[in-house]
């Protein structure tokens, strides 16, 4: 399939061809949430998706940030893509990352550093991520 996330119909159309929409499916939005600009509407596009999947369907997605200890940095690296790459990022705060999955009811730990969901590694406080991540269940 080649099409954009925000081309919502085109994958929900291409997609259908594997997928059979009226059992619960895994929306996958990992690494590339930050990529879609505030124009382009990230949790109407979130919401389509789980408007077109079945009750107990899941999404795992994950969003650069520019808080915690490793923030500055990732502030940095997105400001030198700009302008020289076909997409910039737009990185979020976790409230506006939370707005943007609001389609779906998070499981624990909710949304957390993408480190603090390796169940069977050594947790860590944050430092050196920059990258929340979260899985919700579509009700």
């Amino acid at each position: 399939m080649q099409a954009k996330l925000q081309d919502v119909d085109t994958v929900l159309q291409q997609s259908a061809a594997l997928l059979d929409f009226s059992e619960p499916v895994a929306v996958m939005m990992v690494a590339i949430l930050h990529f879609v600009p505030e124009e382009d509407d990230p949790r109407g596009i979130v919401n389509r998706y789980a408007e077109a999947t079945a009750p107990g369907s899941y999404l795992i997605a994950s969003h650069g940030t520019a808080e915690g200890p490793a923030g500055e940095r990732v502030g940095q690296a997105a400001a030198q893509y700009e302008g020289k790459a076909n997409y910039s990022a737009h990185l979020r705060t976790k409230e506006e990352f939370a707005a943007i999955v609001a389609a779906y009811e998070l499981v624990e730990p909710g949304i957390d550093w993408t480190k603090s969901w390796r169940p069977d590694g050594a947790l860590t406080s944050g430092e050196e991520v920059a990258i929340y991540a979260a899985v919700g269940r579509k009700d």
